[in-house]
């Protein structure tokens, strides 16, 4: 999961990384391997993504998300469609989590069956990035259940400050907890630490 405030840079830090996946090359100093790439997006309109595709990849690429400007809208947390794309092992960006589910995301009986959802498609091979939004509160980073942490392997917090995007980790099953400093020059589409 990657929570953060609306206009943080959720979404182009997304598709840097669906860039780095799709053509191969870094992403923040980490080497990737090439991917297939699910690119569901119910939260941004075409001609944004088209103006940030262009960017990143120069124009037309094999890459496509699939968006709401698309005859076949993309399928909700749950639909047996994406668990068969699961078993491809791709990874699987979701923008952002509020759009693809209908639960009360306070709830965390609600929350539970969709983060099962999505455990589901990570055990049948699928890595998933989760774009989600951040409480207003200043205390939660994120918005929601505890529910939704408790079902992810990692989390993080986006942030801008002092110019710069902070990517703080807020949950990590995986390695311990850091803090990453980004530049981020959007109108080149990179993102360095």
């Amino acid at each position: 999961i990657i929570a953060g405030e609306a206009g943080a840079g959720k979404t182009w830090l997304a598709l840097a990384l669906t860039r780095a996946l799709t053509i191969g090359g870094d992403f923040l100093d980490r080497r990737t391997r090439v991917a297939q790439v699910l690119y569901l997006d119910k939260e941004n309109p075409l001609s944004l993504v088209r103006d940030r595709l262009q960017v990143l990849f120069g124009g037309a690429s094999e890459f496509r998300p699939w968006g709401l400007w698309c005859p076949d809208e993309p399928p909700m947390i749950g639909d047996p469609r994406l668990l068969e794309f699961a078993q491809q092992g791709p990874v699987l960006i979701v923008d952002s989590m509020i759009r693809f589910h209908s639960a009360d995301e306070n709830s965390a009986t609600q929350m539970a069956p969709v983060m099962a959802s999505l455990r589901e498609l990570a055990t049948a091979g699928a890595s998933i990035v989760v774009l989600h939004h951040k409480s207003k509160s200043e205390t939660s980073s994120y918005r929601g259940s505890s529910d939704i942490l408790a079902g992810a392997d990692a989390a993080f917090a986006l942030g801008r400050r002092d110019g710069l995007l902070e990517l703080r980790t807020i949950k990590n099953r995986f390695a311990a907890e850091t803090t990453v400093e980004i530049r981020a020059d959007f109108s080149t589409g990179t993102f360095s630490v």
